[in-house]
């Protein structure tokens, strides 16, 4: 690799500038000796000199007859802001004395003084410390419209030690160079020690009060319970330990309570469910699962098998169970449920840290909450509260937790510090802390071990900045730079970044070993990580722009060096050093980017660094956001897409980039059934296509849309020319023609061709292959679906389901309904419950109508099938409703001969014939149909029917169920077909 820059020295942090300038000084030198009048200034700027230093600032500078002083640096304290306000105020007092003496003169001294906290960075210019950024700028600009011996603050200044001094009220200035107007405040002197404690504070009696009155009257039937919502520190966590010793000490309480944290960065999918059922086990991630088979006997009455389930999806992390995942976690929390549904108390679940709950529980309870019957009462606290959290616990109320009162915080400082006698002290934190308990257990942490808090710095970041000021330096550095790492890091990594930074490798153990000690980083298998997010983010805040850059390149180096690099680490940390090109180089290598969601949240930063003229990385990055919201079923945000790539396809009269916005609008229109549409659009990407050397893959991908679109047009004849012309294409993927050809036969009814075919792309193909992998493997499950190879069909669903779980959802809700009726037909009617289960939770996790209407018509047959005739009718009418509003005449197809056979198998004839009619208008239109379903059409029109159009329906009938017959070729498989749906009646009328 080549070698870094080094790092500059200094650092990013939030200081409180004080920019004073001396007025009268033109009167003074016109009546004083020059010796005289250098005498004097030197006095009151020493003096003003010697108060600052005194409150902890340093003068950074020396502008004529004014002062810069800086207070946050190089010391760090948490009222930073008071401490240059109270100078301030001194030198105004001092200036009096001054004053007294040169009155006599008729002399005046006065100065003008402007206060702000802002950002700024910290450096040396040669043997000086300097001190840059806007912040002074506005100080500056403050002092020039203060009055004579008058303060101007900042509103940042002022709402950071608003209780500790009285001020006037808004003041809106004009001032030079600033576009917007600025607030100030006039400081008219310190506050009394009860108005610095009248501050707005909210009891947490009373939202005790209300927790433990909801919790009382909880209703099993519906869900209920409370968002605690507050900033970071706001005690949270003291409330909902409030909370459990509440109901804990109430006569006769022994129902559970499941409580678990969400973490950011644990990755364990389902964790927080995982977490909440080991909470009511009494076990910890770290325990030996070995006792788990008799814990889930003795206490839930489970059978062995969901505990290894459990163990292999909470332990072991196999990806195998994934996919059953919602099945074993579903029965063992509604296990728990029913259990102590029957407690004297409510059931309560608690989740701390709401905001980072993984996609996959959040999904778990969404399901649950749709399909359990006992739901428990919810205490959920965070930040912050997600639409996606809204949404998945609707029907919880918010309540805002907000800064304690000063006796709740003295019963804080009291219990954490119970040795403290220290009335002063206490007064101190209190007046520091502004109620938020956080403030008040760093402020307690560091009086212990100093014996003062006028050192504490003033925010969070600064409070951590602070806390690691007494570590040795190079320790200090060291996780200043750890904090650039994502995620988690390795001791190595830790090494190679101090080798590349020119520091020593040799700290880094000792230093790990320290932050664990101290409670900042915790270790996790061989890796480390900051215990609180919160610190992480102060840590990295400080490093200057710079560093950070060369810092996250060196990380970005070290991911690309991992057998099996995350994708998205590694992006994250080039765009952060600014090597957009690789990343977007990166991010076209993945051949599974156009299913990856993830890579949204980078592109668009990518294409706001993007030069303007660079069309083909601007092009690049907006092809690949275009499929991957077209795959992920956002067609309308797709569509937005394709209009700014058509949009410069035109303006730089470009036909490789027309080629692929009408390429994904062909993708479009036959996913919509805009098969006329699709035609147009897809000859036109194969002119521009081929007009401009376009990757092979790309004409593969239109040759394979445009012949499944004329396909279900029912032009064979043209569909089987389009294949031939892929075919021919000397360096097409031979998977994507295989695939092509596969599906081809399928639709037409030739099973054992198709099935002969993907066998041998399967033959081939690794799972590492993940996207022509799983649809492989997705073909073949349909092709032996409708062979009837029922026990074929469950082990090669299995095998998918495990090696493919997380590509689509309309697949694997497909995939799970057809595995549920295999099972069902080979005896397993407790495996197909669950398979069922799973077939609905990720139908509705599916997002586009047009692959939801696929996944609803194979599980309403699928339940039919089973004998789940109200399940089936109730899923084929959500489906009937979504397709014919889309006009998907294939599916729908199917779900009207289903509702067609469901009203004449149960004797509603009318009803069935209003269906009957609503396919009719399909058949008319001589498109594809499934061959099953054009048979059981043709039968019920017979049935239902009379005269010569109803005898011509029964022939036709017969004439294609033999058909269809005779492509099962085996007796087995004919067998397995007479038992589904109708064709047995058929076979006995015939």
């Amino acid at each position: 690799m080549k070698k870094v820059d080094n790092l500059k020295s200094g650092e990013r942090r939030v200081v409180t500038i004080m920019f004073s300038d001396m007025q009268g000084s033109t009167a003074m030198t016109e009546k004083m000796d020059p010796e005289e009048i250098d005498a004097l200034m030197g006095s009151i700027f020493s003096a003003f000199e010697s108060i600052i230093k005194g409150h902890g600032g340093m003068v950074e500078k020396y502008i004529g007859d004014a002062l810069v002083a800086v207070f946050g640096h190089p010391e760090l304290h948490e009222d930073d802001p008071s401490r240059a306000i109270v100078s301030a105020l001194e030198f105004i007092d001092e200036l009096k004395n001054q004053n007294d003496k040169l009155n006599t003169r008729g002399i005046s001294i006065s100065f003008r003084t402007g206060i702000n906290t802002g950002l700024i960075t910290t450096g040396r210019r040669g043997e000086f410390e300097v001190v840059t950024g806007h912040a002074m700028n506005v100080a500056q600009r403050l002092e020039s419209e203060a009055p004579p011996n008058g303060v101007y603050v900042s509103e940042s200044t002022r709402e950071k030690c608003e209780n500790d001094f009285t001020f006037t009220k808004r003041i809106s200035l004009k001032l030079k160079g600033k576009t917007t107007s600025v607030s100030a405040y006039q400081v008219l002197g310190r506050a009394s020690i009860e108005s610095a404690d009248s501050g707005p504070f909210i009891g947490r009696k009373e939202i005790l009060d209300e927790l433990l009155k909801d919790y009382m009257r909880n209703n099993y039937g519906e869900v209920s319970g409370f968002f605690l919502i507050g900033d970071a520190g706001m005690g949270k966590s003291r409330i909902i330990s409030a909370f459990m010793e509440k109901i804990r000490k109430f006569p006769d309480f022994r129902t559970p309570i499941l409580s678990a944290r969400a973490q950011k960065y644990k990755t364990q999918r389902f964790a927080v469910v995982i977490d909440l059922i080991l909470c009511y086990l009494d076990l910890s991630p770290a325990a030996d699962p070995i006792t788990l088979p008799d814990l889930f006997e003795s206490r839930l009455d489970l059978p062995n098998q969901t505990a290894l389930d459990f163990i292999d999806l909470a332990w072991r992390h196999d990806p195998a169970m994934d996919t059953r995942a919602v099945t074993v976690l579903y029965g063992v929390f509604a296990a728990i449920l029913a259990k102590h549904s029957g407690d004297l108390y409510p059931i309560a679940v608690i989740i701390d840290n709401e905001s980072h709950m993984d996609r996959q529980s959040r999904d778990f309870f969404q399901y649950f909450f749709k399909n359990g019957k006992i739901k428990p009462f919810f205490l959920l606290a965070g930040r912050e509260l997600p639409q996606s959290l809204r949404e998945t616990f609707a029907g919880l109320k918010y309540l805002k937790l907000d800064a304690f009162t000063n006796e709740e915080s003295i019963e804080y400082i009291r219990r954490y510090w119970p040795e403290n006698h220290d009335e002063k002290m206490t007064q101190l934190i209190l007046s520091s802390s502004l109620g938020n308990p956080l403030f008040l257990r760093e402020y307690i942490k560091f009086a212990r071990e100093n014996r003062d808090v006028s050192n504490l710095p003033m925010t969070v970041q600064n409070i951590f900045l602070t806390q690691i000021d007494r570590y040795d330096p190079e320790y200090r550095e060291l996780l200043k730079k750890l904090s650039v790492f994502q995620h988690s890091f390795t001791l190595a990594d830790a090494k190679y970044i101090q080798a590349k930074t020119e520091s020593n490798p040799s700290v880094v153990e000792r230093a790990v070993t320290f932050f664990m000690n101290e409670g900042i980083l915790i270790h996790d298998d061989g890796e480390y990580l900051f215990k609180l997010d919160v610190f992480k983010k102060a840590l990295y805040n400080s490093l200057l722009n710079y560093n950070k850059k060369i810092i996250h390149s060196l990380v970005a180096d070290l991911v690309m060096k991992q057998k099996k690099p995350n994708l998205m680490r590694l992006i994250y940390h080039l765009i952060r050093s600014e090597r957009y090109l690789e990343a977007i180089g990166i991010m076209q290598d993945d051949p599974n980017r156009n299913y990856n969601y993830d890579y949204l949240q980078f592109i668009d930063v990518l294409l706001r660094h993007i030069d303007k003229g660079d069309y083909a990385s601007t092009i690049s990055c907006l092809i690949t956001k275009s499929a991957i919201l077209f795959n992920s079923g956002h067609i309308e945000d797709a569509e937005g897409i394709l209009k700014q790539i058509m949009e410069i396809a035109i303006t730089q009269r470009n036909r490789a980039y027309a080629g692929f916005a009408y390429h994904q609008i062909t993708a479009y229109n036959l996913i919509s059934y805009g098969l006329e549409k699709a035609h147009f659009s897809g000859r036109k990407a194969l002119e521009y296509y081929r007009a401009t050397n376009w990757p092979t893959r790309g004409i593969v991908d239109v040759l394979k849309l445009l012949a499944l679109s004329e396909l279900l047009r029912n032009d064979v004849e043209e569909s089987d020319r389009l294949i031939a012309e892929l075919d021919a294409i000397g360096d097409a993927d031979i998977h994507d023609v295989l695939e092509v050809k596969a599906t081809h036969a399928n639709l037409l009814g030739r099973y054992t061709e198709a099935l002969a075919i993907i066998e041998k792309s399967l033959a081939s193909l690794s799972p590492e292959d993940t996207v022509h992998y799983f649809f492989a493997m997705d073909l073949e499950i349909k092709v032996l679906w409708q062979l009837c190879e029922f026990a074929a069909l469950k082990t090669e669903v299995r095998k998918m389901l495990a090696l493919c779980a997380n590509l689509n959802a309309s697949v694997l809700s497909q995939a799970n309904a057809m595995l549920g009726f295999a099972c069902f037909a080979t005896d397993e009617g407790e495996k197909a419950a669950e398979c069922f289960y799973r077939a609905e939770f990720f139908a509705d996790q599916i997002g586009n109508d047009y692959e939801r209407i696929d996944a609803l018509r194979t599980l309403a047959l699928c339940r039919y099938m089973t004998g789940n005739i109200e399940k089936a009718e109730a899923t084929a009418r959500t489906g009937l409703t979504i397709g014919l509003r889309h006009s998907c005449f294939y599916p729908v197809f199917t779900l009207l001969v289903l509702q067609t056979e469901i009203c004449a198998v149960r004797g509603d004839p009318e009803e069935a014939r209003f269906f009957l009619g609503e396919a009719k208008f399909i058949v008319d239109f001589d498109a594809l149909l499934p061959p099953r379903d054009e048979v059981l059409y043709r039968y019920f029109s017979a049935a239902l029917g009379s005269g010569p159009s109803a005898e011509a329906d029964r022939t036709k009938a017969l004439e294609l169920f033999e058909r269809e017959k005779s492509r099962l070729e085996k007796p087995e498989r004919i067998a397995n077909f007479l038992t589904l749906r109708s064709f047995g009646r058929i076979e006995e009328r015939r």
